[in-house]
């Protein structure tokens, strides 16, 4: 019979299965682990109410929240991991959200992340909505976008400052009625 080559030394060979089994099962186990943190991490980021979209130093997208997508109309088989910027804003563009030149857009977005520079904005959709959106430059050459719905809290201001308004009128005309 000829002789076999082994890495181990005779009779170790059901040891080192045995220790190549708990092996592959502790791995196993960590695997399920992270899988289960993941989870977590995106059920965390879906159940946001801002939307959230985080993009590589090529201006892909790296991962986008369901409440993004839903701000924006946008589908996820279009905006997805590996989608472009431009892709993005030419899908916003198409949904009616967004109204302006994709291109000057795009280049004013990657302009501020080439000079490291966190960008506020205010967009404001064919729809009326506004949403107030923040970018934020990683050292990476990426960045993260966040984007909340301030709707509804913009028009609660205008109404506080249209009752300022008839309140400073209304004592105006009694100020002239009085005198």
């Amino acid at each position: 019979m000829p002789e076999t080559f082994s890495l181990f030394p005779a009779g170790w060979q059901s040891a080192a299965l045995a220790v190549a089994f708990i092996l592959l099962i502790v791995d196993a186990f960590a695997a399920r682990r992270m899988q289960t943190k993941i989870r977590q991490l995106t059920n965390a980021l879906n159940y946001m109410s801002q939307g959230v979209s985080t993009f590589d130093s090529s201006a892909r997208v790296v991962v986008c929240n369901q409440s993004y997508l839903r701000m924006y109309s946008l589908s996820p088989d279009v905006v997805n991991p590996g989608c472009t910027l431009r892709a993005l804003i030419e899908h916003r563009k198409k949904t009616g959200v967004f109204t302006g030149d994709p291109e000057k857009y795009c280049k004013e977005i990657l302009d501020s992340i080439a000079g490291g520079k966190i960008t506020k904005w205010t967009i404001r959709g064919s729809d009326d909505r506004v949403v107030h959106a923040i970018n934020h430059p990683m050292p990476d050459g990426g960045w993260v976008a966040t984007h909340e719905d301030v709707t509804e809290q913009r028009l609660l201001l205008q109404q506080r400052d249209d009752i300022a308004e008839q309140q400073k009128r209304r004592g105006a005309v009694d100020a002239v009625i009085a005198s």
